[in-house]
Order: structure tokens, then sequence, then C-alpha cells
């Protein structure tokens, strides 16, 4: 696994998964540009210190999961399996690792304002992804975009098939529809 795709040790921080609010469950994909309908962006959340880019939507959900690993929030209910025994077993040594270096209860620092998540001039369109659970190798939660109610989604196929709709009928990307 490239290096440049693991969460870097310095925004881990010291909480227990049960602790963190369940705003610590959203997650802001912010696309700054679709070059040939392929999305660039940054995710945000509220628990890391810095936001995320990533080009293309499976970059996206990959480093989303990341995320939700490093929170363990939502746990998920499934073990990562890869090609390589080697590459899982290095991740889940490091992940065992971080756990057991003997963490305070309530010492989770919020780095963002739910505020400063809203969406700005540059943002051609921004996507608030709840996710509630992560079972069945999937998730399972809520989209909302910009002038929209909740949207609840079943699995990630799913949620990517709502993410590139919203693209495609959004009033700002009305002449990216070519693009796909």
């Amino acid at each position: 696994m490239d290096k440049k795709y693991l969460i870097q040790k310095s925004n881990l921080h010291s909480f227990y998964s049960e602790e963190i609010p369940p705003n610590g469950r959203i997650f802001t994909l912010k696309i700054k540009d679709l070059n040939n309908g392929y999305p660039k962006g940054i995710i945000h959340n509220l628990f890391f210190l810095d936001p995320y880019t990533f080009l293309g939507f499976d970059d996206a959900i990959l480093k989303i999961n990341q995320m939700m690993d490093v929170l363990n929030n939502p746990q998920s209910f499934t073990k990562l399996r890869t090609f390589f025994d080697k590459e899982y077993k290095h991740t889940k040594k490091f992940y065992d690792k971080w756990l057991s270096e003997g963490k305070e209860k309530n010492n989770y620092t919020q780095y963002w304002d739910p505020k400063s998540l809203k969406p700005n001039k540059k943002d051609i369109i921004v996507f608030y992804i709840n996710v509630i659970y992560r079972r069945n190798s999937s998730w399972q939660g809520e989209v909302i975009w910009k002038g929209h109610k909740k949207v609840p989604f079943r699995s990630v196929l799913e949620l990517l098939n709502l993410i590139r709709s919203a693209i495609l009928n959004d009033k700002y990307s009305a002449d990216l529809k070519e693009q796909y």
C-alpha cells in the first residue's frame, strides 16, 4: 500500500470510539474540480486536523474508510481483506499498537467547527456523508447536499450512484453533463 494513502501518525488522536459524538461520523466531501467527469477535491472530518485530498471517487471512498478505521467509528463488522496477507498484518499490527497505547478517556480533540465546513464559492458541489454503520463490507447511512433533504443509502455503491446523479442534475454542473 502506498504510504501517501495512509493516514499520517500525527493525525491519530487519543480517544475511544464510544466517546466520539455522533457528528464524528460525518464526512464533508467537497468537489473542487470535475476534469472530464473525474472529481478532485477534499474530505473533512471534525476530528482530523487537516483535510485529505482525493482524486476520483474510488480514492475518496478508500480515504473515508481509512479515516473511519482510525476513529474506529463506526466500527467495521468485517476485517480488512487484501490479496497480500503481509499488508493486512502490517495494518492490523499498527492498529492494535495504536489501540493499546494507554489512551485516556474523553481526550479527543475536535479541530473543526461544523460551521466552518459549509460550502464556499470555489466548491462545485458539497456532500455531507453520515456513515451510521459499516456492515456487510459496506456502509449504511445518509447523504445530504445543498438544497436537498437527507437521502439514506444502503451501500457504498448506492452512495456513489446518489452522488453521481446529484452532480449530473446540479445547477452548478449543468454544463459538465457532457463530460460523463
